[in-house]
Parts: structure tokens; sequence; C-alpha cells
């Protein structure tokens, strides 16, 4: 018989696995940057006014809060399509986000 060689839980990392470690920390990091940037008010979720805000203060870029609301359902849409389902609270606060644009 052929014993099975013991697995060393231990072993030195192969070249291959530090790169993809690096790779995956690397697009963990570029991510993390770009939803800081958007994330305006800091409260860990990118609303219809951080993305106004950074498009004024990053492009130079003013908006109605009509067309906040229309790129804020839209990237809402996509997310949901890419996603497979809705997902509530993005649809709940495009949902208040319109009815504010209509109102004022």
């Amino acid at each position: 018989l052929n014993p099975q060689p013991k697995q060393n839980h231990h072993q030195t990392p192969l070249p291959f696995e530090i790169a993809l470690v690096r790779k995956l920390e690397s697009k963990t990091a570029s991510v993390r940057q770009a939803f800081l940037l958007l994330d305006v008010d800091g409260d860990g979720r990118i609303s219809p006014t951080d993305i106004r805000t950074v498009l004024h203060n990053e492009l130079g870029l003013d908006i109605t809060k009509e067309q906040e609301a229309t790129l804020f359902s839209r990237a809402a849409s996509l997310s949901s399509r890419q996603n497979g389902k809705e997902n509530h609270a993005t649809t709940t606060t495009t949902a208040k986000t319109t009815t504010s644009a209509n109102k004022g």
C-alpha cells in the first residue's frame, strides 16, 4: 500500500499563490478607494447626494435634483440586473430620491 503523504498546512506559498493574493489585494484597494471617493458623507453608502457632490467637486459638473435621481435610478437598475435581483436598500433610496426630486 502507498500511504498518503502527510499534508503540511504550513507550507511555503507557491509563487502563483503570492501573485494571486497581491493582485486581489490591489484590486480590493482600488475598489475601496473608489468607494471612499464616492461615499462623500462617510456613512457607508453611496447616495444620490454623494454622486451629485462628487460630480461637482471632482468633475466640475452641476446637475439638477431630477438629473441626480435619474442617474441614481439608472445605476440602481444596472446594479440589480448584474446581481440578478433588486437591492431593496437601493430601490428604497431611489424611490425616496425620486419623490424628493419631484417635490422641489
